[in-house]
């Protein structure tokens, strides 16, 4: 979705991508390579004085999975909005808000938060991919896979090609799609559950199993991770 966006903006894009476990030398190498500086930082305060010199007009820095990085790097990344120049300006992307303390700039009127809500497929663009995919379908077709999928670009997007591989209709996409490809989303699902702590790896298979929980905070929590929970205006589900 960066890689979309950032070609059609306004103004100069860089992009990086932050590796799993990445220490502050190794986030100061992805900036400066993002954005063509003459040399690697060796600090913060290094940093910082780089991009003051570097970033004379208007630009976005796409940083990429800031949650892979290591705490001291992720801290820095959180002081950098504060700190860079004002002609930057940045777009994190997270499976968890919770690592970069997302509700802090949005209560603040520094950042937007682009969520599921904004990510999930509405109806008008769910009929444009099956007419762009050769998918036939009428409007309640349409309607049950949204509902079926809560909009997820994952399972609507899927469901989408496995119908236009088959040459079938919208009418039982995703029950089609779960069975061609569930062992595959299981394995994803699973092996983003390896990032989480065992308790809440255990809580979200106790979901998925069909269990019900009343703990909100818990439930809170595995939301604000990105582990499967969407909250609403009725709570979490």
């Amino acid at each position: 979705l960066l890689l979309k966006y950032l070609p059609n903006s306004t103004v100069d894009t860089a992009y990086c991508a932050i590796p799993q476990g990445c220490s502050t030398s190794g986030m100061y190498e992805a900036i400066a390579a993002a954005l063509s500086l003459p040399r690697v930082p060796n600090s913060y305060d290094d940093l910082v004085s780089a991009l003051r010199m570097a970033i004379l007009e208007p630009t976005e820095l796409a940083i990429d999975d800031v949650d892979n990085a290591a705490p001291e790097a992720t801290a820095q990344l959180r002081r950098l909005i504060e700190d860079a120049p004002e002609q930057l300006t940045f777009i994190y992307t997270s499976r968890s808000r919770e690592a970069i303390d997302a509700k802090t700039y949005i209560a603040r009127g520094l950042a937007v938060l682009c969520d599921h809500r904004r990510l999930a497929f509405d109806p008008a663009e769910t009929e444009l991919l099956a007419e762009t995919c050769g998918v036939p379908y009428t409007h309640l077709e349409i309607g049950r896979l949204l509902e079926e999928s809560d909009g997820w670009p994952i399972v609507v997007s899927g469901a989408m090609r496995a119908s236009a591989e088959d040459g079938r209709s919208l009418s039982d996409a995703y029950e089609h799609w779960r069975s061609r490809y569930g062992q595959l989303f299981t394995e994803f699902i699973a092996a983003d559950l390896d990032r989480a702590a065992e308790e809440d790896r255990a809580l979200v298979r106790s979901l998925i199993a069909g269990a019900s929980v009343d703990d909100q905070q818990r439930l809170h929590s595995l939301e604000s991770q990105g582990l499967f929970i969407i909250a609403d205006d009725d709570g979490y589900r």
